[in-house]
């Protein structure tokens, strides 16, 4: 897992296997898989809750990803006005993170994005938005 420090072009998004977890399903942490769309080798996403990601909203304030990206490859939506301190795009409008991962065969760079958190009373929900390939 890894942060992104310099500016990002999104090309492609990758399909992911699961996406959403609801809670039993996160106690252990998450664990899901994509295909790498450079050489199709099989590639593991695994989040720990509270331990894995960073502040989504970090990417577009310092425009290392542009806006009009995260819209046009849906990787988040706006943030419902309720909501608005979460951040300018949320995914479900919870907490958002990233991180970046390489695929495990060629080396291409994964941007991974995520929600977590209590949707409403006793429904925590980890929903992952996606993996897109990146230069």
């Amino acid at each position: 897992m890894e942060k992104i420090i310099h500016k990002i072009n999104i090309l492609k998004k990758v399909e992911i296997f699961k996406k959403i977890f609801i809670n039993d399903a996160i106690d252990k942490g998450i664990k899901t898989e994509f295909y790498c769309s450079n050489c199709s080798s099989q590639n593991e996403i695994n989040i720990i809750l509270y331990k894995t990601g960073f502040s989504f909203s970090e990417l577009y304030e310092t425009g290392i990803l542009d806006e009009k990206d995260i819209i046009e490859y849906k990787m988040a939506s706006k943030t419902s006005e309720n909501y608005e301190y979460l951040g300018k795009y949320t995914v479900n409008n919870l907490p958002t993170l990233y991180f970046h991962i390489r695929c495990n065969k060629c080396l291409e760079k994964y941007i991974i994005i995520f929600s977590y958190g209590e949707k409403q009373p006793g429904l925590e929900v980890c929903e992952i938005s996606g993996a897109w390939y990146y230069k």
